[in-house]
């Protein structure tokens, strides 16, 4: 799942939607994002600072999912230190 730990949400959003935006033509993510409820595959994405990405990843957990792959959308150190911090708190 595509993820963003940011101080600046909305910037990461919209980067995420842009580049994410070739799932939407396809038939079968249009039909996980209906049955999700949401419109666009970036939707789907978990974006936030750790607390939030902690958050969203551990109500995924609380789903059910077992293993969660993590598809981190920056590609600055800082950013991905964070992120392998937060996986490892998982």
């Amino acid at each position: 799942m595509p993820v963003a730990i940011t101080k600046n949400p909305d910037t990461a959003r919209a980067d995420t939607a842009k580049n994410l935006d070739f799932y939407n033509q396809f038939p079968s993510y249009q039909r996980i994002m209906a049955r999700e409820g949401v419109a666009h595959a970036a939707d789907l994405a978990v974006i936030g600072n750790p607390d939030t990405v902690i958050s969203q990843l551990l109500r995924y957990r609380a789903a059910g999912a077992t293993d969660l792959v993590l598809s981190p959308f920056q590609t600055e150190l800082s950013a991905l230190q964070l992120l392998w911090a937060v996986a490892a708190e998982m």
